[in-house]
């Protein structure tokens, strides 16, 4: 189903996986044990030096799909990383378009960069960061209000189960999902949400929009009620 290639330390996931596309299999998973230059969106750094925790990047290369669909992989796997967090059991919600919460506070982001060649499409990397075995005191480091499932339980968590677990939930219904695209799991990405209803802000590059988050579309866009009373399709930028 997948080929998996382990490291004891790597600056970081992604950036191998870039690195060395070309080259690499499609549904190739780069597995560190730490990294020394862990990145999250728009360059920010990942804390990841700490071993027993998930980091790791998925290497697909699809054919004939939509761009659409590409584009919100990285939807697909928040809900991949929060079946697997329900397991456990604690109740995980995402914060759009990337990251995942427990009591407000981040356990787990991914990072999608796609790679091309001119106009060709070369792959997507999809990076995952999973804060399993985090100390309190590495999490105040973090910032903003972070957790980790092992303080959450208030017990060790066996990393290579988990890894094992979010790979095959991930790969599972991924054939599926290059099909059907982002209304195969619109309605639990909605019910699993941690802002529709709210009034958030969103960055959308250099510019900040404010309103209230009334639901997504068939593609995974946000729909943001805004103060003059319009609605208004935001395809990239974050809530924060």
């Amino acid at each position: 189903m997948y080929s998996l290639l382990r490291f004891r330390e790597l600056p970081s996931t992604n950036t191998y996986a870039r690195q060395k596309i070309k080259e690499l299999s499609d549904k190739t998973v780069i597995v560190s044990d730490t990294q020394t230059a862990g990145r999250g969106r728009f360059d920010r750094n990942w804390i990841s030096d700490i071993p027993g925790n998930i980091y790791l990047s998925i290497v697909l290369k699809p054919a004939d799909v939509k761009p659409d669909v590409i584009s919100t992989l990285s939807h697909y796997t928040a809900i991949a990383i929060c079946r697997v967090l329900e397991q456990y059991p604690v109740k995980p919600q995402i914060k759009w378009p990337n990251d995942i919460l427990v009591n407000g506070q981040k356990i787990a982001g991914i990072l999608a960069e796609s790679s091309f060649m001119g106009q060709k499409f070369n792959g997507l990397v999809l990076g995952v960061g999973i804060n399993l075995n985090m100390p309190q005191n590495f999490l105040q480091r973090i910032n903003q209000p972070a957790t980790s499932l092992n303080l959450l339980l208030e017990k060790p968590i066996d990393q290579e189960v988990f890894r094992l677990d979010f790979l095959d939930t991930f790969f599972e219904d991924y054939e599926n999902y290059l099909k059907s695209g982002f209304k195969m799991i619109k309605n639990e990405y909605i019910k699993k949400s941690s802002f529709i209803g709210e009034k958030v802000n969103v960055k959308c590059g250099k510019v900040v929009k404010s309103g209230v988050a009334q639901s997504l579309t068939d593609n995974g866009e946000l729909i943001l009620l805004i103060e003059n009373g319009t609605l208004e399709k935001i395809s990239v930028g974050e809530i924060y």
